[in-house]
């Protein structure tokens, strides 16, 4: 991860922006990068804190009044977005109704309406994971 990338999230973090703490560890998995030092310790100290009667989800920052299952499907956007783009482009599917009602049926997630949601969603938000992926990467 970049020193400017985890520093932006040590700002976030230290703001009181909980989020940020998961983000930072979520990022130096993905990109293959060692968790910069400030979130190890931030870590340890919510961890120390789970162990005495916390929660992850308020040490992390969950956001509250989401619905655990939408959160759960939310969280498979990226899933959605590959297998879709997967199917169209080894199958020459269109990306379409059809499309998104057979990815729901074998993910499991609902149907065609909202695996399109998914799907557009993920698909707005690539430029935006790619762009923090290049900050990472520096």
């Amino acid at each position: 991860m970049s020193d400017n990338a985890a520093e932006d999230l040590r700002t976030l973090y230290e703001a009181g922006r909980k989020e940020a703490l998961w983000r930072a560890i979520l990022f130096a998995a993905m990109f293959r990068h060692p968790i910069p030092d400030w979130a190890a310790d931030a870590l340890k100290t919510a961890s120390e804190r789970v162990e005495q009667g916390g929660s992850w989800d308020e040490e992390l920052g969950r956001p509250k009044g989401v619905h655990k299952p939408t959160t759960e499907r939310e969280d498979r956007r990226y899933e959605v977005h590959q297998r879709v783009r997967e199917l169209h482009k080894k199958d020459g599917l269109p990306i379409d109704s059809a499309l998104f009602e057979r990815v729901g049926k074998e993910m499991g997630i609902g149907g065609k309406t909202v695996v399109a949601e998914l799907y557009y969603r993920a698909q707005r938000n690539l430029p935006r994971v790619i762009a923090i992926k290049g900050r990472v990467e520096d």
